[in-house]
């Protein structure tokens, strides 16, 4: 996997040899010990290249210093571009799925202007960004790529790893996983097979394993579970293996993870933890917060019931094969949450200490998930590779219902998504982080989220929040609901039925603006005749 983490800006050969030389060395052992990557010098963080004054000094030395420091031989490769301000992270444009407001870190070198105030921004950064010429008009840069080692690589005695954007430094129970992860891989094993010897079928809880054996026979009569005891069951799922190092037979991490009891979970994989988040009221903080540390398959539980506590349902038409008989109505939603929810759960890193996330947002539903990636960029729904991530965790789900065969869900979240929003899904590998973005339209998330502190006192006053409305709740969530579009305050007075404007500014109105149930739509200009109001 090829990825720009960082880049050095600086064009002084005098940089890299003091002030960035440690960080891109830590860079460079972190990549080397968990998917490889990348590093440019002569281009900053945003992806424009800046060049080098001495790039033909650096070609020839730094490999030697990475021979010496690091034990490592990455490939230096020498680039350069004949355009200033280009950029080589997007140069085909504006990626898909970047949000407008991160949209000027991401423009391209001949820049795709969507406002004034971005081209306000890259005319900005060319001022404060001298770019390094060289005497043939070009602008160098170098490319470190750092390959994936099979054994442990350190920078001054100390191991490092990376998380999302983050570097971190590796040390205790981090370096022990980080050392059986890297065995694992040498042996073309998986994380979660690691094995417990001191540990039995015993240690597990029994209540789990049986609920999973019949929902396997709720979903197929005759399954082969419904004969089998509780360690056959286990073992057929490849969740008790025998280490062919030392002979020793134990119950997996996989197991564990499945069917463990709380503690058991957090003394095997002490960073398991899952993050369900919702912000569509509160967009600073969050409206709701469930943190999951837990078995995987009431993970699952709560996490389907979070998304749909917060995601409003909505039932399409399914054509299974032909005929009327065949059209069914279903829950999109739910089909979209058991397919997202299943991945994240099924194929997330257990190694990595990043904690996954379920974030719902007024405009989206994002997944973002620890990843071992087998590529960079968005994935593409006509042309994808399969990889199986951690195959006895993924059988279990399948086995019981709670996902199909490898593949399936993504083809399932395109199909769903359209009829519940009509959007696409974004899959993407980001590094070592995954992440599936799923679009809304208004429908799904109207009325989602809690009511802010609704209190009756009487059937013409309403409480939210200690801010008196002369209405009762029923009305407010009738005006609410209205206001899901851009309304005039003639049209929700009317809506009303009333006539005095002072009456209705005064008494419901303003009121329902300090509780932050509507926001204006021109907010820097509150006395504008084209003012509207809509739903926060």
């Amino acid at each position: 996997m090829k990825e720009k983490n960082k880049s050095l800006p600086e064009s002084d050969i005098s940089e890299w040899k003091w002030s960035w030389r440690d960080e891109y060395m830590k860079w460079m052992a972190a990549f080397a010990i968990t998917d490889g990557g990348s590093i440019n010098i002569g281009v900053n963080d945003d992806g424009y290249v800046v060049g080098l004054n001495d790039y033909r000094a650096l070609l020839e030395s730094l490999p030697s210093k990475f021979r010496d420091r690091l034990r490592i031989t990455p490939k230096v490769k020498l680039h350069y571009a004949t355009e200033r301000g280009t950029n080589i992270r997007y140069p085909d444009g504006v990626p898909l799925n970047i949000a407008e407001k991160d949209i000027n870190k991401y423009v391209c070198g001949t820049f795709v202007a969507v406002t004034k105030r971005q081209k306000e921004k890259l005319r900005k950064w060319e001022e404060e960004n001298p770019v390094c010429q060289d005497d043939d008009g070009r602008y160098y840069y170098l490319e470190i790529e750092v390959p994936h080692y099979g054994h442990l690589v350190t920078y001054d005695g100390k191991a490092y790893t990376r998380s999302g954007s983050t570097l971190q430094m590796l040390e205790g129970q981090d370096l022990e996983m980080a050392v059986n992860r890297i065995q694992a891989r040498s042996r073309d094993s998986f994380y979660v097979n690691k094995i417990y010897p001191v540990l039995s079928v015993s240690d597990l809880r029994k209540d789990l394993i049986d609920r999973a054996r019949k929902m396997a026979i709720a979903k197929k009569p005759d399954h082969e579970w419904a004969t089998m005891d509780d360690e056959e069951m286990l073992r057929s799922c490849g969740l008790i293996l025998t280490d062919l190092e030392t002979g020793k037979r134990g119950i997996t991490l996989a197991a564990i993870l499945l069917f463990g009891d709380d503690n058991l979970i957090m003394s095997a994989c002490y960073q398991h933890k899952t993050d369900a988040i919702v912000r569509i009221i509160d967009t600073d903080r969050y409206d709701d917060r469930d943190i999951i540390i837990t078995n995987l398959i009431e993970s699952y539980d709560r996490l389907m019931a979070f998304g749909k506590r917060h995601l409003n349902d909505r039932f399409v038409l399914n054509e299974t094969g032909h005929g009327l008989e065949s059209i069914q109505s279903v829950s999109a939603r739910d089909k979209i949450l058991r397919e997202i929810v299943g991945n994240m759960l099924m194929h997330r890193d257990f190694s990595s200490g990043y904690v996954a996330k379920m974030v719902i947002e007024r405009e989206k539903v994002e997944i973002i998930n620890a990843n071992q990636p087998h590529g960079f960029g968005t994935l593409d729904i006509n042309n994808f590779d399969t990889y199986q991530k951690n195959p006895a965790i993924s059988k279990v789900f399948r086995e019981i219902g709670l996902a199909d065969e490898l593949g399936s869900g993504m083809r399932n979240s395109y199909k769903y998504t359209r009829l519940y929003s009509g959007g696409e899904p974004a899959f993407i590998e980001d590094g070592d982080l995954f992440r599936i973005i799923i679009p809304l339209s208004t429908s799904a998330t109207v009325g989602a989220g809690p009511i802010i502190n609704i209190e009756n006192k009487n059937a013409k006053n309403t409480t939210v929040n200690g801010i008196v409305i002369k209405q009762d709740k029923r009305t407010i969530e009738e005006v609410i609901n209205f206001c899901i579009e851009p309304r005039g305050s003639l049209e929700i007075m009317e809506l009303l039925g009333i006539k005095s404007r002072d009456y209705f500014r005064r008494s419901i109105l303003n009121p329902m603006m300090k509780a932050r149930l509507l926001k204006f739509t021109i907010p820097d200009m509150p006395r504008s005749p084209d003012q509207k109001y809509i739903k926060v």
